[in-house]
């Protein structure tokens, strides 16, 4: 699940900015390592928290912002206020409380 949510930041970013196939994004200048206890990176267009809802894979293909400057809204801000996708409100398998007879 962890893995499919990091993937979702950067699907998102290329969905605004477009893809840079020619690139990574550890080549990027907007690719930051903040250094605590550990290591972390942190693209600075799509927002720098201390979550790991910011944490960077620097294997990334790149955004279109690669190396150029961005002065916007970080892409998390932007993110809280899009819709989110429905999900399914039973888990499969599970029953619903109107399934069979209950009188």
């Amino acid at each position: 699940m962890a893995c499919k949510m990091n993937e979702d930041r950067i699907k998102l970013m290329h969905k605004l900015f477009g893809i840079d196939e020619k690139h990574i994004c550890k080549t990027c200048e907007n690719l930051i390592t903040v250094r605590t206890n550990k290591s972390y990176n942190k693209c600075i267009c799509y927002g720098k928290t201390c979550s790991d809802a910011t944490d960077w894979r620097q294997k990334w293909p790149a955004c279109g912002l690669y190396n150029k400057d961005y002065d916007g809204v970080p892409v998390i801000e932007i993110k809280k206020h899009m819709p989110r996708p429905k999900q399914d409100t039973q888990i499969e398998g599970q029953t619903s409380l109107f399934d069979g007879d209950l009188i």
